[in-house]
């Protein structure tokens, strides 16, 4: 079946390698950066914190805006970015911490005002970048339980 979202699988001796789809890695970026940046680091800690604060601390609700609650923000989204990353990086360690620096920017940028539009063409830009440099997508086999 030949689509936006197909891919050629060749076997190699350990593990698959799915021709570089484009397009899914477009819409993956897309989709990560409205989940973490947009929904978890706009909507609930900021939005929905601020709306909180505003019913049951009115006094407090400045603090929302304060470098610490911003830092905050940056470092727990990005844990969380880092985290749903490890299943597709168990085996490679020091990329967990290049997959939460990578969160810390663009988190940071989120919190000074860059759209999701833009975070989102950075994003595809740096997985393109890396992609390309590894030589394409891998899937590896499931480990086994026993």
């Amino acid at each position: 079946m030949v689509g936006i979202f197909s891919g050629v699988y060749t076997s190699f001796k350990h593990g698959l390698k799915l021709k570089t789809n484009w397009t899914l890695i477009l819409v993956g970026s897309i989709l990560e950066e409205v989940v973490f940046r947009y929904c978890i680091q706009s909507l609930l800690l900021t939005e929905i914190a601020k709306f909180i604060l505003q019913k049951t601390a009115p006094s407090y609700e400045h603090l929302i805006d304060h470098k610490v609650a911003k830092t905050a923000r940056i470092v727990f989204t990005s844990q969380l970015f880092a985290l749903v990353h490890i299943v597709r990086l168990g085996d490679m360690p020091g990329m967990l911490l290049a997959q939460f620096l990578a969160g810390m920017y663009f988190s940071y940028m989120r919190e000074c005002g860059t759209s999701i539009t833009e975070l989102s063409l950075i994003h595809f830009t740096i997985n393109a970048i890396s992609i390309s440099i590894s030589g394409g997508l891998y899937e590896q086999p499931m480990p086994s339980l026993n």
